[in-house]
């Protein structure tokens, strides 16, 4: 599986454009497209971060349950399909 890089959702995105990937949301969507089954899981500065999510309709969302402070991170996802099997890390989105 090949992911793309996560993206902040728009509405999440605060910066002088709604793709500058700038937030001053402390829990900021995520969203990507993935591989539908598949459970997502959002890795910030190489933490997995709560809650997962399972693939629906060629996508997924997540919002961080925990508030991350002011700071700038490097957000990856990775996939677990239905078999158990672990895909490699998404590039990043700095």
């Amino acid at each position: 599986v090949t992911l793309s890089p996560p993206d902040l959702a728009t509405y999440s995105d605060s910066g002088i454009s709604s793709s500058d990937d700038i937030t001053n949301d402390s829990t900021p969507e995520f969203t990507g497209s993935c591989n539908d089954g598949d459970t997502i899981t959002i890795i910030i500065d190489s933490m997995a971060i709560t809650p997962t999510a399972v693939c629906s309709m060629g996508s997924y969302s997540i919002t961080p349950t925990t508030s991350l402070p002011d700071g700038t991170y490097k957000v990856e996802v990775t996939a677990t399909d239905p078999a158990g099997n672990l895909s490699e890390k998404s590039p990043v989105l700095l």
